[in-house]
């Protein structure tokens, strides 16, 4: 009896939902589309409080049916495993917890999507109706993340952990599987599922901000289309640069394209999706300001990757060591015993009785949403007297460096890119540096285009390449593990490197970067009395600088000293060839941006 009842929830309850909200899709649709429609009627209004009655009663009647089909749970009074275990369940409180957040779940969802798209989309809407729906739109974010834990927190004690990662449809039909029960055949993992999600979401928030300028939707499609892969693309081989040595050096090289056994870096990703978005929006034919658009574009970035980190939680890794669970018990408890589990192949399977792993997943994820509201809000609105085209694009790297590098040093141990933690607080570094460039290279850009004025830019260039002639000194960690709270200091002793001549193309770089340097000074002399014989000074700095850089990347792998050495060598010059690379980028702007002013003023006095 109690299973039929549970079908006929079951199915009552996926009909209401989807009769809900396709009605409320397509009546916001057509309200949003129509530019005669100023505002909500009366019977419209109705309608809606209808779609959203109808979607909690059908999200109440889903989540019904889960007890009901499952009348066995009634009997559990217990946790039998997890970080929880022997500690009481109350049945009769999560029945009615699930049930109620279920309700106003469906409400609040109703309600989120219609007063989200209005208050994006809809521009011309009467000014009270515009109050009325961006306090629902306000209201309703809350709810949902509430209510959402109040469903979750009374199904969690009947869930088995560690949740499912994904499905695969193989011989034995359509298969869940776990990240501790891996599955042949075709396998789709909510790893991917999550990511393809945060893009979406990426491209769904740039596109309202493209449309409030343009009036048009769609203008990034294209670039979109282009750029996601190359995202893909980016992650993937930072991943495997990263993790050559570890992973990759004693296997065969097609191991290295089985992109679906896992292995993306979102340092990478978020770089080279950025990158080829920008110069498909530079070279669009749309009439798309590209410094603008990346601008408003880019910080977008961050709301996909606290989407995509929750790939990390259905995969049970790139978490932190293990702590307490008393620290984190107010967290859902379906996210406190999925953090108790381990599958690393290298650690034990769970982390310890009454412990759980960092969620560092988590953290990262709440820190990019911060990061988000401060730069597109803070520094793009109430800053806005003060900043430039690209700060907001340079505040991204800033933001997204620094988190990274305060939370790698806590990664647990197995999870590392490359042998020691040591790479990924270099990757973190780089795009710190990047960020810093970013903005100082958009606001000198603006000076010299106002004031028709830019040869202090080689004297930039310079400046630059000096850091290149210090990071090797820099200390770097060599323990990546904190799970005993310790780690190792050694110097680089990069000049004792460069002075043995064991690595010929470190010496070399050293000795180019050096020239490069004193030829982009000499520049900033020659362009005030010669400009033609002072471009063509500057252009031999940038050949220079290019060349040192990619002495200083490929260097470190021909040096002939032991392993660990080896290990604490390299990250100085992956940061030295960083400096350079920012040094060539600037002098190629300069020259770039002249040559455009002297063909306008040519112009101008034909």
């Amino acid at each position: 009896m109690m299973t039929t009842f549970g079908i006929i929830a079951l199915v009552l309850g996926i009909l209401l939902i989807v009769a809900s909200f396709s009605f409320l899709i397509k009546d916001t649709y057509s309200f949003c589309k129509n530019s005669i429609l100023v505002r909500l009627e009366k019977k419209e209004v109705i309608r809606y409080a209808i779609y959203a009655i109808g979607s909690a009663i059908g999200f109440t009647l889903l989540f019904l049916s889960t007890y009901l089909l499952h009348p066995e749970w009634a009997s559990i009074t217990k946790h039998t495993t997890g970080v929880y275990e022997g500690e009481s369940i109350n049945y009769v409180g999560n029945y009615v917890l699930t049930l109620i957040g279920s309700f106003f779940f469906g409400g609040a969802l109703a309600v989120f999507v219609p007063s989200f798209w209005i208050y994006l989309a809809k521009e011309n809407i009467n000014e009270n109706q515009k109050k009325w729906v961006r306090i629902l739109y306000y209201v309703s974010i809350p709810f949902l993340f509430f209510s959402f834990w109040m469903w979750s927190e009374g199904l969690a004690n009947y869930l088995y952990y560690p949740l499912p990662n994904g499905f695969a449809i193989n011989n034995d039909g359509f298969v869940i599987t776990t990240s501790k029960n891996k599955a042949d055949g075709f396998h789709i993992a909510f790893y991917g599922i999550v990511i393809l999600l945060g893009a979406l979401m990426c491209l769904f928030l740039s596109d309202q901000r493209m449309y409030r300028r343009y009036h048009k939707h769609g203008l990034l499609e294209m670039i979109f289309v282009v750029a996601f892969p190359a995202g893909i693309l980016g992650a993937r081989v930072w991943y495997v640069v990263g993790n050559w040595s570890r992973e990759f050096a004693h296997r065969e090289f097609y191991h290295v394209f089985e992109i679906w056994n896992g292995g993306l870096t979102i340092l990478g990703g978020a770089f080279f999706g950025i990158l080829v978005g920008a110069l498909m929006a530079k070279h669009s034919k749309k009439g798309i300001d590209a410094r603008w658009a990346v601008d408003e574009v880019v910080p977008t970035v961050l709301i996909g990757q606290a989407i995509g980190r929750w790939g990390n939680f259905f995969n049970n890794e790139v978490y932190g060591r293990a702590v307490s669970v008393d620290y984190f018990r107010w967290l859902p408890t379906w996210l406190v015993e999925q953090m108790h589990i381990s599958t690393s192949s290298s650690s034990s399977l769970t982390a310890g009785p009454g412990m759980i792993y960092v969620p560092l997943f988590l953290i990262e994820s709440v820190l990019s949403i911060i990061g988000y509201f401060f730069i597109q809000y803070v520094v793009g609105v109430l800053l806005k007297k003060w900043t430039s085209k690209g700060d907001r694009v340079g505040c991204y790297f800033l933001w997204y460096g620094l988190v990274r590098f305060i939370l790698e040093p806590f990664r647990d141990s197995n999870f590392n890119m490359g042998t020691d933690n040591a790479w990924s607080i270099c990757n973190s570094l780089i795009y710190v540096l990047i960020g810093v460039i970013i903005v100082v290279a958009a606001h000198l850009h603006d000076y010299y285009m106002n004031n028709k004025k830019g040869d202090f830019f080689p004297l930039v260039s310079a400046a630059l390449l000096l850091p290149t002639f210090l990071f090797p000194l820099l200390p770097s960690l060599t323990t990546s593990s904190m799970r005993d709270g310790e780690g190792e200091i050694h110097s680089y002793g990069g000049y004792q490197l460069i002075s043995k001549g064991e690595t010929p193309l470190f010496l070399a770089a050293f000795i180019i970067l050096s020239v490069a340097t004193l030829v982009f000074a000499v520049s900033y002399f020659i362009l005030k009395k010669n400009k033609k014989k002072g471009y063509y000074c500057l252009l031999g700095g940038t050949v220079l600088s290019f060349v040192g850089t990619l002495l200083y990347l490929f260097g470190k792998n021909v040096n002939h000293f032991d392993e660990k050495l080896y290990i604490n060598l390299s990250y100085g010059f992956v940061l030295s060839a960083a400096f350079a690379f920012m040094a060539l980028a600037i002098a190629l702007i300069y020259l770039r941006d002249t040559r455009i002013l002297e063909k306008e003023e040519e112009k101008t006095y034909a």
